[in-house]
């Protein structure tokens, strides 16, 4: 962005959705919205991908972990929305195969057991294939270099992973920029607009100019990050 640039002109339009941060889930909203017609002006303080997007472990999982809280839920919305990328960025996201080597009793083996189950039945609809069970031998064909002693086999099953998640969110920058969108980065949001005790708007630093604006939007989304 030049350091010229103008909010004169951008502020006197009142947007349907003002998106506070510019990462994967920010640009994701931003589309999205876009895409059903809406009016979106998305602020990001840094530049796109800049913070936890940039910074994290870079898997499209369902939340496996989860399943021990027994937050269903939660685990069946991370499946639907993995099958979904891998639907829609099948040149970045891609399957990944995972091995968890079986050590222990009869009560290890029936909670993974069932923890594999649960994976599978709550990801339906997925296109990856469901979970397996390798006895000792195989697993030791494909892993040498695990301990033997104790190892009683293993489970495979599959989630995915993206290695560029810094392209994902600028195909999503570009594509939400193509439906009308207005994504600015080096925008820090540095309040909230209110009226009649509601949420109206955002106040807006750019970072590159040090002069500030205000943005009225009829909702503002914060996915600023943690």
């Amino acid at each position: 962005m030049p350091t010229h640039r103008d909010f004169s002109e951008i502020v006197q339009t009142e947007y349907d959705v003002a998106i506070i941060g510019g990462g994967m889930i920010g640009t994701g909203v931003a589309r999205d919205a876009a895409m059903r017609g809406l009016k979106i002006v998305l602020l990001e303080k840094e530049d796109f991908c800049y913070g936890t997007s940039g910074r994290s472990s870079r898997m499209i999982h369902g939340g496996l972990r989860y399943l021990a809280n027994f937050d269903l839920g939660l685990v069946r919305e991370g499946l639907r929305e993995r099958e979904i990328l891998l639907s829609l960025a099948p040149h970045l996201v891609h399957p990944l195969k995972f091995l968890i080597p079986l050590y222990g009793g009869l009560l290890n083996k029936m909670k993974l057991k069932i923890g594999m189950v649960l994976y599978d039945l709550l990801s339906y609809d997925k296109s990856l294939p469901n979970h397996k069970f390798l006895n000792k031998a195989q697993v030791l064909e494909t892993e040498p270099g695990l301990a033997k002693n104790g190892l009683k086999g293993a489970y495979v099953y599959y989630d995915s992973q993206i290695a560029l998640t810094e392209r994902l969110c600028m195909e999503n920058v570009v594509s939400a920029l193509s439906h009308g969108a207005l994504l600015l980065n080096h925008a820090k949001v540095v309040g909230l607009v209110k009226e009649n005790d509601a949420v109206s708007g955002v106040k807006v630093e750019d970072k590159l100019s040090g002069k500030t604006a205000l943005f009225r939007s009829k909702l503002v989304v914060n996915v600023g990050g943690p």
